[in-house]
């Protein structure tokens, strides 16, 4: 019998747009054995992902996994289990099938992630949150975001946008990325800035300035 087996992409979790989480599997006859990282994709090339690394999403390994294992029980109790009779077994696929179907509501970013990723790609060309970054990533970019943040503050901190709750389109994206880039990089300020994200993301909803998260005259990605 030929053995298959090589690395693959798994697990699509948490799409926004056309960028989502996968992760590189060592697989076995196609089917995810052993999780080798997971990556932030940014472009789908058909043949190939292009993007950037993130931290282990535990997410998109469980998705792997679980839409993986209906077809195997399923491929099992036909050649074992139906043919001696066990009918019973049947209520396994039945089990992996919910997970499965469960798992798909993961492909998407909802709520708040999807706010979340919706302001960020206002600002980055990566949709990832900063938290999910590794940190070498999140140092690299956090000089260009508080250019960013510079050039449309006018004179305003993060904290005037949290309060008052009328900052444009593009100095809430821009304040949000900020902050949130400044959680990830680490520091004394790390921890009020993650909080202060959470506010502004909140305010920002609550206040449902401009089209929301996005200025008219930014193209959609």
């Amino acid at each position: 019998m030929m053995f298959v087996w090589g690395t693959r992409w798994y697990g699509t979790v948490d799409r926004f747009g056309r960028q989502f989480a996968a992760t590189r599997f060592f697989h076995m006859w196609f089917l995810p054995v052993i999780p080798l990282g997971t990556m932030w994709v940014t472009e789908d090339h058909g043949i190939g992902y292009q993007g950037h690394a993130m931290r282990w999403s535990l997410k998109s390994i469980a998705a792997a996994y679980l839409r993986s294992s209906l077809l195997v029980l399923t491929g099992l109790i036909a050649l074992i289990a139906v043919p001696a009779g066990a009918w019973w077994t049947l209520a396994l696929p039945a089990v992996a099938g919910l997970g499965a179907l469960g798992s798909l509501r993961w492909r998407e970013a909802r709520g708040d992630a999807a706010r979340r990723a919706e302001l960020l790609l206002s600002t980055l060309p990566t949709a990832c949150d900063p938290l999910r970054m590794p940190r070498s990533l999140a140092r690299s970019l956090h000089a260009s975001v508080e250019r960013d943040w510079a050039e449309v503050a006018n004179g305003r901190t993060p904290g005037d946008l949290i309060e008052r709750g009328d900052g444009t389109p593009a100095q809430v994206a821009a304040a949000f990325a900020l902050l949130r880039m400044t959680a990830r990089v680490g520091g004394p300020g790390a921890k009020v800035a993650l909080v202060d994200s959470e506010r502004l993301l909140t305010a920002q909803a609550t206040a449902q300035l401009g089209t929301p998260y996005r200025d008219h005259d930014q193209p959609s990605s």
